[in-house]
């Protein structure tokens, strides 16, 4: 799989639904991301757009 260049190609969207605003409650944020991503770019890309300091990135693939 190619590799992703840029935070913006990281990072698509984020995830609203009424679970994951509870979990914003607790600051914990989902984000849909690049299929070929991994968690080190993941965790660049949300530090380097949202200037914040990421703690833990889980990942999880899930069927539409």
């Amino acid at each position: 799989m190619p590799r992703v260049a840029h935070s913006e190609d990281v990072v698509l969207a984020p995830v609203l639904t009424e679970e994951t605003w509870r979990q914003m409650e607790d600051r914990k944020y989902v984000f849909r991301v690049a299929l070929g991503a991994n968690k080190i770019e993941i965790r660049k890309a949300v530090e380097e757009l949202f200037k914040v300091k990421v703690e833990k990135v889980w990942t999880a693939n899930v069927k539409g």
